[in-house]
C-alpha cells in the first residue's frame, strides 16, 4: 500500500468494509499508512497545490468513512477529522474542498460544493453527528433544496448520488 493522497485508499477501504470483503485482506498496514496522512489540523491530505498537498474534504471524508467502518479510527483522530470537516462548512450549509479552495472540478470525489457537502455529511454521520446537529441539519436542508430544484438542471449525477447516500445515512427522504 502506497499513496500520495488519502482519498483513494480511504474509498477503497470503505468499499471493502461495506462489501464485507475487508476481513479477507490484511489491511492493518493500510490503516496505519492512511492514519499517517492525517495532518495536524485533523484533515487528511490529498489536494495538490504548487507548494505541496493540503487536507481536503474528499480525502478526509473517505478516510474517516473507511477507517471508521473497520474500527481503525482512534477517537482522537475521529474528533480531529470531524472538527476539520465542520471547519469547511459555509454559512449556506455547503462545504468547501479545502480551507482555501471553495471547489474545483478536478477533484474527482468532490468536484463541486454539492458533492463535497454530501460526502462530508456521510463522514460526519459515521463520526456520530445526526440531523439534530445544527450544522448537519443546515447541510441536509441545502441538499434537499438542491434536489427539489433538480440541481438547477445541471448535470450533477455524482452529486445527486452522493446526496442520496447522505439522505439515507441520516434517515432522511429527499
Amino acid at each position: 500500500w502506497s499513496w500520495a493522497e488519502a482519498d483513494i485508499p480511504g474509498t477503497e477501504i470503505y468499499a471493502l468494509a461495506l462489501s464485507g470483503n475487508a476481513d479477507n485482506a490484511e489491511l492493518a498496514p493500510a490503516y496505519a499508512q492512511l492514519l499517517s496522512m492525517q495532518a495536524a489540523p485533523g484533515g487528511f491530505i490529498g489536494w495538490w497545490t504548487s507548494s505541496g498537498t493540503l487536507e481536503d474534504a474528499a480525502s478526509t471524508s473517505f478516510s474517516a468513512l473507511g477507517l471508521n467502518a473497520k474500527g481503525a479510527l482512534p477517537a482522537a483522530n475521529a474528533t480531529l477529522a470531524k472538527n476539520y470537516l465542520l471547519s469547511l462548512q459555509n454559512p449556506d450549509g455547503t462545504f468547501n474542498l479545502t480551507g482555501t479552495v471553495e471547489n474545483n472540478s478536478l477533484s474527482s470525489l468532490a468536484p463541486n460544493k454539492i458533492a463535497a457537502t454530501a460526502i462530508a455529511l456521510l463522514a460526519l454521520q459515521s463520526l456520530g453527528e445526526n440531523a439534530s446537529n445544527a450544522q448537519a441539519a443546515l447541510a441536509l436542508s441545502l441538499l434537499k433544496n438542491e434536489t427539489d430544484a433538480c440541481f438547477g438542471n445541471r448535470s450533477l449525477a455524482y452529486s445527486a448520488a452522493a446526496s442520496a447516500l447522505a439522505f439515507n445515512a441520516f434517515g432522511e427522504n429527499a
